[in-house]
């Protein structure tokens, strides 16, 4: 059960959430926050790849990640390869370029449903908090009026937050069906 008071809190960390999801799924421009969670075997132990180098765009096409030690670049490359985000690594001197292809029309389609279940995702996250606060407001001891007034107040930021993810959605898939 969650507290009433944490409402905002849970709901702005679910949005959050979406937000990050969302950034991971590729779109046809080159885009870091796609590589950021790559995970690296680095010192016999795998580590995000933020952590481990430095992430830049060079245009709408390519990136570029130069490992912070130049050891373990063959690593950086083998992982961004094997993350399958279609993208394309090889090794430069002590640069790895990462180029994003064009998307096929199939591929655009694909990532608009994996785009739709993750907000699909994003909207069961927001039910159940909505749950769980209910869930509390039934166990405390409120005036009929309040819980009334505590459950409106609720299904308002629910209701804000649901029209934010449809902005998202909508926004998302704009990006993904522009060619």
């Amino acid at each position: 059960m969650i507290p009433f008071d944490q409402t905002q809190v849970k709901i702005t960390s679910a949005l959050d959430h979406i937000k990050q999801e969302l950034s991971a799924i590729r779109t046809g421009r080159a885009n870091p926050q796609i590589l950021e969670n790559v995970s690296v075997n680095a010192y016999g132990q795998q580590t995000n790849l933020i952590q481990v180098a430095g992430i830049n765009v060079v245009d709408a096409t390519l990136i570029t990640v130069q490992p912070w030690d130049k050891s373990i670049g063959s690593e950086v490359e083998t992982a961004i390869n094997a993350a399958d985000l279609g993208l394309n690594a090889t090794k430069d001197g002590d640069i790895i370029r990462v180029s994003f292809p064009p998307l096929t029309e199939d591929r655009r389609k694909e990532y608009v449903k994996l785009m739709k279940e993750k907000i699909e995702e994003g909207r069961i996250e927001i039910r159940v908090i909505r749950k769980d606060i209910l869930a509390w407001l039934d166990s405390q001891d409120f005036s009929e009026d309040d819980r009334k007034v505590k459950e409106k107040s609720l299904q308002d930021i629910v209701d804000r937050a649901n029209e934010d993810i449809e902005e998202l959605r909508k926004k998302k898939e704009e990006e993904l069906m522009t060619v």
